[in-house]
């Protein structure tokens, strides 16, 4: 077989499995952007993904919820992929909760941030407070707000009715981290 170019072959499996739409004409680098949050969605809810933001506790055999960097590592796996297709570049925080948005994402005419919050933390904060003052800082054109929903967490509902501001040229993202029973448990 010889050696494979991994970048080819990413891009191999990514047009055989419809991953990425390698023919995407989005019209923007925020439209982009959406498309790999609703894969992340996609990998999270409905592919098994969501297992991950999980641990089994090996005393009371519980599930714990880990913390919110393992949302950003497989949202690094996602904008990975579609970078190789080199229509972005993005810089992200690898030590969160130092006051840095998670992710910086950019091409010649746009600069997008991606914040994520877990639903265990403060959302309507978060929202409110934290992504306006990123949005001035990096100058950024537009943002999204990523909210998981996990166990033990408050609803999305709760922070749409409490928070206070509509950021202009930012969406809210909802993903469904929940465990769910699998298929056969049915």
């Amino acid at each position: 077989m010889g050696i494979v170019n991994s970048v080819d072959y990413l891009r191999m499996f990514i047009n055989e499995n419809k991953v990425i739409d390698t023919k995407l004409k989005a019209s923007s680098l925020k439209d982009f952007i959406e498309q790999m949050l609703i894969v992340l969605r996609k990998c999270i809810e409905n592919l098994g993904l969501n297992n991950e933001l999980y641990y089994i506790d090996p005393t009371t055999k519980r599930y714990n919820l880990k913390k919110e960097i393992v949302s950003h590592r497989l949202f690094i796996v996602v904008l990975e992929t579609a970078k190789t297709l080199k229509l972005f570049d993005f810089s992200f925080e690898s030590k969160v909760g130092n006051g840095q948005v998670e992710f910086v994402i950019y091409n010649m005419k746009e600069k997008i941030l991606v914040e994520f919050k877990l639903s265990t933390n403060n959302l309507v904060h978060g929202y409110d407070k934290q992504l306006p003052e990123y949005i001035k800082r990096y100058e950024a054109t537009s943002a999204f707000y990523v909210i998981i929903s996990v166990m033990g967490g408050t609803s999305v509902e709760d922070f749409y009715k409490t928070k206070k501001e509509n950021h202009q040229n930012c969406s809210i993202f909802e993903i469904d981290g929940r465990l769910k029973e699998p298929p056969s448990k049915l």
